[in-house]
C-alpha cells in the first residue's frame, strides 16, 4: 500500500490536509476560534513560518497511515518545501516509538514504517536550565494533571492563556470543550481560552474498515506530538515564550518489554515522556522561538495525588475518561485514578468526583487492577502510573483504610500490597527537572 500526502491548504483559522492510500482521499482539519488568525501571524512571523506550521500539523497527522502498514510513504514536493529535513528524522523517530505498542498488539516485530528522513537520531534539548518564563500557554485537557499544572503556573503568576484541543475520535467536539468548561469556568482564570477542534476522517468507522488491511486490528495515533505542533499558532498570538503541559514522569515507564528482534520497551506514553518533549522542544523553539515543558517533570504519582489536596473544590469539574466522559469506571485510566484519588483524599472527596460507584467493587474490573498491581505480563496501554506507583498508591489507601471492593480479596493483590518492596519515591526527582528555571523552583516548592 502507498500513503501519500497530497495536500495541505490554511485560511485566517484552519489548516485542511489529505492523503490518500488505495484511491481512498482522507481529509484532516484543525480549526482554531476566530481570535487566533493565521493570516495575522504572517505579519508577525512571515509566510515562510505559517506554512511550516501547516505543513507539519498535517504531516503529523498524516502518520496515523503507519496503522495501514503501508509499503511506501511519500509527500508532495510543495509541502516538502515548507519543512526542514530534521522534522522528517523527527516524524521517523516518533513513529517507531509510538507505533511500537501497534507493532506488538498486531505481531509485528521488526517492521517499521518507510523513512521519510535519513534515519538519524532527532536533537534533544540541553538539560541545562533557561531563562525565567514570564508568559505560558497552559494546555488543559481536563483532569488532574492539567488542574495541577495550571494551579502551579498561576501561583508563579505566568499563565497568559490557557487552549483545549478536542479530537473527533473522542466523541463531539462541542462535549468535550464543554466538560473541559466546566472546570475553566470554576477556575475563573481571567485569561483568554481557546478550544481548539481537530477532525480526523481517518478514524470513521467507514474509511478505517476500507483501508484495514487483512491481519491488522488495531489502530492509534500520535495525539501528543501533535498537539505540541497545534499549539504553536495559539502561542505566538499570545506571545507567550512556553506551552506547558502537565505530562508526568510516569510517562517514561514502559509497559512491557518486547523480547522480539529488533524490539524493547513498548510505552503507550512514549509521545509524554521526557525524550519526546526535549526532542519537541528542540525543534519547535528552534523553528518558532517557542518552547515546551511539562509543570509535572519529575515529580512522582504519589506526590501528584497528594497535592490534589491543594485543589480539592475544583475536581469534581475535572474528567479524564476516553471511553464514556466523564467517567466510565470500567476502563484502566477510570480505575488507576479512582486508586489515586481515593487512597489520597478524604471519602467525601472521592464521592464527589466519582459519585458513589467503586471500581474496586466491579469484578469486571479485576484484569485492570491485576495488570496495575504487575500481576500480569504488562501494565494497562493507557496513561496510567507504573507497577511501583500503583501498589505504593494501595499500600497506602489500605492503611488509612480508605479503599475496599471485592477485588481487594483477590489474596494475590493483598499479596502484593503487603510486599511492597520499593521505598516511598521523593515527590520531586531533581535530575528529571527540565524546563525554565523558574518553572523548576516552582515544582520543587509546590511539591514537596
Amino acid at each position: 500500500m502507498h500513503a501519500h500526502l497530497q495536500e495541505v491548504q490554511w485560511d485566517s483559522n484552519a489548516i485542511r490536509s489529505e492523503w490518500i492510500a488505495n484511491g481512498i482521499s482522507v481529509s484532516n482539519e484543525v480549526r482554531y476560534p476566530s481570535d487566533i488568525r493565521l493570516d495575522h501571524l504572517v505579519d508577525r512571523c512571515g509566510r515562510r513560518a505559517v506554512n511550516c506550521i501547516a505543513a507539519t500539523i498535517a504531516l503529523f497527522q498524516f502518520n496515523v497511515c503507519i496503522n495501514l502498514k503501508p509499503s511506501q510513504i511519500s509527500v508532495s514536493p510543495q509541502i516538502l518545501e515548507s519543512i526542514p529535513e530534521e522534522l522528517l528524522n523527527l516524524w521517523d523517530y516518533i513513529g517507531d516509538k509510538v507505533w511500537a505498542q501497534w507493532r506488538y498488539e498486531n505481531g509485528l516485530a521488526g517492521w517499521r514504517a518507510p523513512r521519510l528522513g535519513k534515519a538519524t537520531t532527532p536533537a534533544r534539548a540541553s538539560p541545562r536550565a533557561r531563562p525565567d518564563v514570564a508568559r505560558a500557554l497552559i494546555m488543559v485537557g481536563g483532569g488532574k494533571d492539567s488542574l495541577l499544572t495550571y494551579d502551579l503556573a498561576n501561583n508563579l503568576d505566568i499563565v497568559a492563556s490557557t487552549s483545549s484541543i478536542s479530537f473527533n475520535e473522542y466523541g463531539e467536539h462541542d462535549t468535550q470543550h464543554r466538560l473541559i468548561g466546566r472546570l475553566m469556568d470554576a477556575l475563573q482564570t481571567g485569561v483568554p481560552h481557546e478550544e481548539i477542534r481537530v477532525t480526523d476522517q481517518f478514524v470513521s468507522g467507514e474509511v478505517w474498515n476500507a483501508l484495514r488491511p487483512d491481519g491488522i486490528n488495531s489502530r492509534i495515533s500520535a495525539e501528543t506530538p501533535l498537539s505540541a505542533f497545534i499549539s504553536v499558532p495559539v502561542a505566538l498570538t499570545r506571545q507567550c515564550q512556553y506551552v506547558i503541559y502537565g505530562h508526568e514522569s510516569s510517562a517514561d515507564t514502559p509497559n512491557l518489554f518486547w523480547d522480539a528482534e529488533n524490539e524493547g520497551p513498548v510505552n503507550h506514553q512514549w509521545g509524554k515522556s521526557q525524550e519526546s518533549e526535549e526532542m519537541l522542544h528542540s525543534f519547535i523553539d528552534h523553528e518558532f522561538g517557542v518552547g515546551v515543558a511539562s509543570g509535572l517533570a519529575g515529580v512522582s504519582e504519589t506526590a501528584i495525588f497528594q497535592a490534589l489536596n491543594r485543589v480539592t473544590e475544583h475536581l469534581p469539574q475535572t474528567h479524564s475518561c476516553n471511553v464514556k466522559k466523564p467517567w466510565c469506571l470500567k476502563c484502566p485510566k477510570c480505575c488507576y485514578i479512582y486508586l489515586g484519588i481515593a487512597s489520597a483524599l478524604p471519602s467525601e472527596i472521592t464521592t464527589a468526583v466519582f459519585g458513589d460507584s467503586n471500581p474496586l467493587d466491579d469484578t469486571d474490573n479485576i484484569l485492570h487492577f491485576r495488570q496495575l498491581f504487575g500481576l500480569e505480563n504488562q501494565t494497562p496501554f493507557e496513561c496510567v502510573g507504573g507497577v511501583d506507583d500503583s501498589l505504593n498508591l494501595l499500600q497506602s489507601g489500605l492503611k488509612r483504610k480508605r479503599l475496599s471492593g471485592a477485588i481487594l480479596e483477590d489474596p494475590q493483590i493483598l499479596s502484593q500490597a503487603d510486599h511492597v518492596t520499593t521505598a516511598t519515591p521523593s515527590p520531586v526527582d531533581n535530575t528529571k527537572l527540565r524546563g525554565p528555571k523558574n518553572l523548576q523552583e516552582a515544582i520543587t516548592e509546590y511539591f514537596q
